[in-house]
C-alpha cells in the first residue's frame, strides 16, 4: 500500500458524460444533480437540460492533451454506465483510456449489470479501475457482480456510508474508500461504521482510503479521533504504471 501524498501523480476529474437519474438511498442527496441546475441557471450551455443524461463527445480527448501522469475520477457528473449510455461513445471513451497509458482512470457506477454486460464482450484497460457504490449493507450486491468482471483493478466507494455494511468480502477488491455525507440535510454517519470498514480493510490486506466525516456530525464524536490525521488514513493500493503493457 502507498499513501495517496506520496503518489507521483496528479488528481484530476475527467468527465465525459453528464447526467444521471436517482437508483439507489445514496441519492437522495446527489451533488451532481445540485452543481448541474446551478450551471444550467448561469446559462451555461452543457447543462441547458439541467441533469438529463448527455454524452459530451467533445470532451473525449481531453486526456490526450495531459502529459503529466494524471488520476482522473470519470463519475464526478454521471455514471457512464447509464442506461442511455451509447456503446459507441462507451467504445471510444475506452479507446482514449488505451491511448494514454500515462494516466490511471477510475470508475464508479452504481449499474455494474450494464458494466458487466458491456465487459463480456470488451477488454478493460489495463490502467482502467472499475468500482461500484456500496452505502448500504443492502448494496453490497454490486461487489459480487464486479468480482466477475476481469481487469486489472477493482475497487468499492462507501460513501456516503448510510448503515453499518457488516461483514465484507473483500476478495478481488483492491481499494475501499469510505466517507459520510456532505452538504445540506446530510445523514448521520457513525464513527463505528466507519472503523468496521477499516478494520475489515485491515484484517484482509486491502488498502483503505478516508475520505473524511464531510457534515454527518461524526466528527463531534470521540471515536472519530481514531482517524485523525486523516493524512495518514489515506491510502492507495500499488499499481503499475501501465506504459510499459501497451
Amino acid at each position: 500500500m502507498q499513501k495517496a501524498k506520496d503518489l507521483p501523480y496528479k488528481f484530476a476529474n475527467f468527465s465525459p458524460s453528464i447526467g444521471c437519474v436517482p437508483i439507489s438511498l445514496g441519492c437522495a442527496h446527489c451533488y451532481a444533480r445540485t452543481i448541474a441546475l446551478r450551471l444550467k441557471k448561469r446559462g451555461n450551455a452543457e447543462y441547458k437540460d439541467g441533469f438529463s443524461y448527455k454524452e459530451l463527445w467533445h470532451r473525449l480527448e481531453q486526456p490526450l492533451l495531459v502529459k503529466r501522469p494524471t488520476i482522473f475520477f470519470m463519475s464526478a457528473m454521471s455514471d457512464l454506465f447509464f442506461e442511455s449510455a451509447s456503446e459507441g461513445f462507451l467504445d471510444a471513451l475506452f479507446d482514449v483510456i488505451r491511448r494514454t497509458p500515462h494516466h490511471q482512470y477510475q470508475l464508479l457506477t452504481k449499474r455494474p449489470e450494464r458494466m458487466q454486460q458491456y465487459f463480456s464482450t470488451h477488454k478493460a484497460p489495463l490502467n482502467l479501475w472499475l468500482g461500484v457504490t456500496v452505502e448500504v449493507a443492502t448494496s453490497k450486491w454490486r461487489m459480487e457482480i464486479l468480482r466477475q468482471i476481469e481487469c486489472a483493478m477493482r475497487w468499492i466507494c462507501c460513501e456516503p456510508l448510510l448503515s453499518s455494511l457488516g461483514d465484507l468480502n473483500l476478495n478481488g477488491i483492491d481499494w475501499v474508500v469510505a466517507g459520510a455525507e456532505s452538504g445540506y440535510g446530510a445523514r448521520a454517519c457513525e464513527p463505528e461504521w466507519m472503523l468496521e470498514i477499516k478494520r475489515q480493510c485491515d484484517a484482509q490486506g486491502v488498502a483503505f482510503y478516508f475520505r473524511g466525516w464531510g457534515d454527518s456530525g461524526a466528527d463531534k464524536k470521540p471515536k472519530a479521533r481514531l482517524l485523525e490525521p486523516i493524512d495518514e488514513f489515506r491510502f492507495y493500493p500499488f499499481f503499475k504504471d501501465a506504459t510499459s503493457l501497451f
